[in-house]
């Protein structure tokens, strides 16, 4: 089933209520960085009487975290995670409690069980990943069970390591996976080739074992992995949770980012300031963005853009409806041809790209051009490479 989250971050309650009223169904990703355990809680509750689906990471990327949020949940204890005893009894112990939290208080919809990030393949990582699993199948939980694996730019960059992670994982007694991915020096948009394509062909991999997987702290460039099975991705207001960085789960104050406003412009994928859709504008280039929806009308109708109040509440609202669009609108193809869908969608926007700057628009700093080559280059050689197993996708997932 093609699903969209919420990756709840800062400041998104408010956001994530109204989000549900508008599209029922939806689902959200609790977060116990951004929350205390009352408030989510109370949250989930409100979540659930929106008819939206909850889920909650543990967020246990870094074990030796001093955020005080995060070890305030009943199930993290007071564990030494570099001994011996914690592989062979806390890790259950921490597991169990992650589960009975997550189906006992909050009513999941599906079960994220816990994963340390890591962006080496050791022995330890991998026996501690299974154990996690292996609990969980043990319980006989009625819920669908995810791993969560979370890993770096070194582990995708080397094809032996990740092949080995990709076999294990394919052997989890789990339902599917929860994949949270550091991107090579954390870049918001990625632009290495191999990096892309052997992720994809990692996806396409644990797809074909049956598996469901859902991407977490996902932005534009993940809706290019609905060709390899992806079924659900996760996004959010601020780039945080658009873009996972394991520091901010160590870290007691948040780093420090630039605040602007930009306007997501679906059709090309990137994003705009207000001065530059406004010179636009004045050049006689209205109509150039879009598509409009309510949380945008205000902007992209105003005659000086650069006038209006949009802040960041319409900014992210936007951004999400959009998101939200884009990904759901997988689910109208089948499987096996959603990769011929995101080429088409890449070229689209490249093409559209390209006549803004025939038209003497300077881009900025957030626009998609310089990915779309590396973005295209892993979608056309990997259909090339795997074009036989793409096409088993119809017949091993269930359709959407």
């Amino acid at each position: 089933m093609t699903q969209f989250y919420l990756q709840q971050g800062h400041g998104m309650m408010d956001l994530n209520r109204e989000f549900l009223q508008k599209n029922e169904g939806s689902g959200v990703i609790l977060s116990p960085r951004n929350c205390t355990r009352e408030q989510i809680e109370r949250h989930s509750k409100e979540i659930h009487q929106r008819k939206g689906k909850v889920l909650f990471d543990p967020q246990f990327y870094e074990p030796r975290t001093s955020l005080e949020k995060i070890l305030d949940y009943p199930y993290w204890g007071n564990n030494d995670f570099n001994t011996v005893e914690f592989t062979e009894k806390g890790a259950k112990e921490l597991c169990e409690g992650v589960i009975d939290f997550q189906i006992n208080t909050l009513n999941v919809e599906k079960v994220l069980l816990p994963g340390r990030y890591s962006n080496s393949v050791s022995e330890d990582w991998l026996e501690m990943q299974y154990m996690f699993a292996d609990t969980a199948n043990q319980l006989g939980i009625k819920a669908p069970v995810f791993s969560t694996i979370s890993i770096g730019p070194d582990i995708l960059l080397n094809k032996e390591n990740l092949d080995k992670i990709v076999n294990e994982i394919i052997s989890y007694p789990v339902d599917g996976v929860y994949l949270v991915l550091r991107h090579p020096k954390n870049q918001y948009l990625v632009t290495n080739d191999l990096y892309l394509y052997n992720l994809l062909s990692s996806l396409l991999s644990i797809s074909l074992s049956g598996k469901e997987v859902i991407l977490g702290y996902s932005n534009q460039q993940y809706l290019f992995y609905a060709g390899a099975g992806v079924s659900g991705i996760a996004t959010g207001n601020f780039r945080n949770v658009r873009s996972f960085d394991p520091e901010n789960f160590d870290s007691q104050e948040p780093k420090v980012i630039q605040r602007a406003t930009w306007y997501y412009d679906a059709d090309t994928l990137s994003e705009f300031r207000a001065e530059t859709i406004g010179l636009a504008y004045q050049r006689g280039l209205r109509g150039t963005f879009g598509p409009m929806c309510e949380y945008c009308k205000s902007l992209l109708e105003a005659d000086n853009p650069v006038s209006v109040p949009w802040g960041e509440p319409s900014a992210f609202r936007h951004y999400l409806t959009e998101m939200n669009r884009q990904w759901l609108e997988f689910s109208n193809i089948p499987l096996s041809e959603r990769l011929d869908s995101t080429i088409k969608i890449l070229e689209e926007s490249n093409n559209r790209l390209l006549k803004l700057v025939e038209q003497g628009l300077r881009l900025g700093e957030r626009s998609f051009m310089d990915v779309v080559d590396p973005t295209l280059n892993a979608l056309t050689a990997f259909k090339a490479d795997r074009k036989d197993e793409i096409a088993l996708l119809d017949s091993i997932l269930v359709k959407s």
